[in-house]
């Protein structure tokens, strides 16, 4: 993981009681938008933008989307309605001759159909695609339509408020209120109850129709409060909340206020890329109780309109919402050549226009429907790790898990800690997120670790965040952790002695040091394999204190192998807390000294063999067995004795010199004569055929006795090899 330490911006969490958001009747579709502009109008990365072309809210449409039929119609399969592949039936048209025009068509069985109708305002918008770069003939052409030159088509929904208006749908993603003499396009379409799409568009809520001069008779108009084609609205449309109203329709649950805790609103008026974060604010503060509140985009926006309403803003307020203010921005940017520095608004006439990025207009955030991308849930969301000594590291690094809980793919762009001298973040559990750009698929997760090394005393805490495409990304997780400085201990291996003679006795020291802050009350040194353990230079009190050193030996007797010792140490403090430390030493016997290469080598030279005849005793083997070659015995004195300068070997003796065994080729042993010779059994036989006298401890020892326990010794020790 690579994290940057980001500027850490002190929030105000408000937390209310949760309120869920309802189902909803039927679902908005996406607009479309898949990109994401800055407030100049350049195309940007998408990930943690909060735009529409991140989160894509909505029902993702089919694909193909349209079908084109034999009969010079067009199925949508997204919405099953049933257009003319014509886009300009007729044009030129006034609203009134519009509707009168398509009554004619039904006349004359136009394509081979009465029941042709000038779609609704709901309806003509479906066709829009908020991602088309033209100016909407291209995005249609593309759909499969025909004579798709720039234009703007008449909807049969008259204006509530001003009856010789009616609603204009431009292609290129607005819609407004225009007077019904101005001349226009027709677009006719049709539906099978055969044929039905992905999703239900609603009813528009007009239920009256009107001419120039207000109120009419809607029966034979073909208007849109005549046919009222799409799904009925539930009753009640909206559910009043403590701090939010939840649309039965769509599921969308909104805040009543747009700037909360504001006394003027006029004054929080914002930029569109202000507004944008603004909502990431909002859920960084899990604004009463949610942090998935996004700004909502231009089909959320619009579907609060009733166009049975003389004035929308009266009626929302009616409905629960607090006043609505002029114009609200989405988070759909224009993307038409030379207006892509643009955004839609709404207005509280109904209208989607668009508007210049850096004008100052107003917000409401929204929350729930469906989300074209992952949803992200974290486990564990907030983590305490304890105690921990200054300078030690935890451990074992929590793991965190990250899952998708949506039905799309969800893109982990960053994950970073706050204070990363104290946490730090690693590759850890059983499915390691990636280290820079993590997709995590529907259904799926990945992991990773954190652990905690305090640098300071006292109580640490920090964040870490997960940035995602999610809409209310960043989300964070809590961690936490206590430095303490509990005392600590410094050991220094055993002293390594080699033993030359093994008659003596081996000893080894360990040294430990309290290096902590706090006292230990018991100290417990052992090791199971000294003959004995003492404390050498501690006096005084069992308390051991910060900063002292107390010296202890390990004794071993008559050491003759080489061996591992491991000493441990364990020093409890007075709370309970302890620490366990190890200290080994070799141990290690002077091999090479036991078995001297430079004595009899001639015979060594000759080992396993039958040698006949006689070996002198050289000056210094003489001096090694105090041999006195023809020495009176009252002249003897420390030990001297009386021997023979010559030794007889070979087939004359009693076997072969230097054996170590009852003979030179005993059936006893399995091994073969010439591996049991060693410099001790070597020394041991000349001792023996010098002095002329048996030796073994069973036979009531002699001079040799020394050479014969030697030679037992040194043969185990050395290993079956002269030198």
């Amino acid at each position: 993981m690579i994290g940057i330490k980001p500027t850490v911006i002190a929030l105000a969490i408000t937390m209310c009681a949760a309120t869920t958001s309802p189902a909803g009747s039927i679902q908005l579709p996406q607009t479309g938008q898949t990109k994401c502009y800055d407030s100049l109008g350049t195309e940007i990365n998408c990930t943690g933008t909060g735009q529409d072309g991140e989160l894509r809210a909505g029902v993702a449409w089919t694909f193909p989307r349209t079908i084109i039929n034999s009969d010079g119609t067009i199925t949508d399969t997204f919405t099953g309605l049933i257009w003319s592949r014509n886009a300009q039936v007729a044009t030129g048209l006034s609203w009134q001759q519009a509707v009168d025009y398509v009554i004619a068509l039904n006349d004359q069985k136009y394509l081979g159909h009465n029941d042709w109708r000038l779609p609704n305002v709901v309806e003509l918008r479906s066709l829009t695609n908020f991602q088309s770069s033209g100016s909407g003939d291209v995005w249609l052409s593309t759909l499969g339509f025909l004579n798709t030159k720039y234009g703007s088509w008449w909807s049969s929904t008259s204006s509530a408020n001003n009856p010789a208006s009616a609603w204009l749908v431009d292609m290129s993603g607005q819609h407004m209120i225009v007077g019904k003499t101005l001349l226009r396009s027709v677009l006719p379409v049709r539906t099978n109850a055969e044929i039905s799409g992905t999703i239900r568009l609603p009813k528009t809520g007009q239920t009256s129709c009107y001419d120039n001069l207000g109120l009419t008779d809607c029966a034979g108009t073909g208007q849109d409060g005549d046919l009222q084609m799409g799904e009925p609205w539930p009753y009640p449309r909206f559910t009043v909340n403590d701090q939010t109203i939840s649309d039965n329709l769509t599921g969308l649950m909104w805040s009543k206020t747009s700037t909360p805790d504001v006394a003027d609103p006029w004054n929080y008026r914002m930029t569109w890329q202000n507004a944008i974060d603004y909502v990431k604010l909002l859920n960084a503060q899990i604004y009463l109780g949610y942090s998935d509140w996004r700004l909502p985009n231009i089909y959320e926006l619009d579907s609060l309109n009733d166009m049975s309403q003389p004035n929308l803003g009266l009626w929302l307020r009616s409905q629960g919402f607090p006043p609505v203010w002029d114009t609200y921005w989405s988070s759909t940017s224009v993307v038409t050549t030379g207006y892509t520095n643009y955004a839609y608004s709404f207005s509280s006439a109904g209208s989607v226009m668009a508007r210049a990025k850096d004008q100052l207009i107003f917000m409401r955030p929204v929350r729930g429907g469906r989300i074209s991308i992952g949803k992200l849930e974290i486990n564990p969301r907030a983590i305490n790790f304890g105690e921990q000594e200054n300078g030690t590291r935890s451990n074992s690094p929590q793991v965190i898990s990250l899952s998708n809980s949506g039905n799309y793919d969800l893109k982990i762009s960053q994950i970073t800690v706050m204070d990363s001298q104290n946490f730090l973040l690693n590759v850890s559990g059983p499915q390691p997120c990636n280290s820079i750009d993590t997709t995590i698929a529907p259904g799926d997760f990945c992991t990773f670790g954190i652990s905690f090394t305090p640098s300071i005393l006292g109580t640490l805490s920090s964040y870490i965040t997960i940035s995602s495409n999610e809409s209310s990304s960043p989300k964070v997780v809590q961690v936490s952790g206590v430095g303490i400085n509990h005392p600590s201990i410094s050991i220094n291996n055993f002293a390594q002695k080699s033993q030359i003679n093994s008659k003596r006795d081996a000893y080894f020291d360990i040294f430990i040091e309290n290096t902590g802050g706090e006292p230990f009350t018991n100290v417990d040194v052992r090791d199971e394999q000294c003959d004995h353990f003492s404390e050498i230079d501690h006096v005084g009190d069992n308390v051991f204190d910060p900063g002292e050193k107390w010296h202890y030996r390990c004794i071993k007797y008559k050491v003759i192998y080489d061996q591992v010792n491991t000493a441990t140490v364990k020093a409890t403090t007075s709370t309970g807390v302890s620490r366990t430390g190890y200290a080994v030493a070799t141990v290690k016997v002077d091999h090479a000294a036991q078995c001297d290469p430079t004595l009899y080598t001639n015979l060594c030279d000759q080992k396993g063999q039958l040698v006949t005849g006689s070996y002198t005793l050289s000056k210094k083997e003489l001096e090694t067995f105090k041999c006195k070659p023809g020495a009176k015995e009252e002249d003897l004195k420390n030990g001297d004795r009386v021997c023979s300068e010559t030794v007889v070997v070979g087939e004359e003796s009693t076997g072969c010199l230097g054996r170590c065994g009852p003979g030179c080729n005993d059936s006893i042993f399995s091994w073969n004569i010439q591996e049991r010779y060693t410099q001790e059994c070597l020394n041991h036989d000349l001792c023996v055929r010098a002095t002329d006298k048996n030796s073994a401890p069973w036979n009531g020892g002699g001079p040799c006795e020394d050479e014969f326990n030697d030679a037992e010794e040194g043969y185990t020790i050395c290993g079956p090899t002269c030198p």
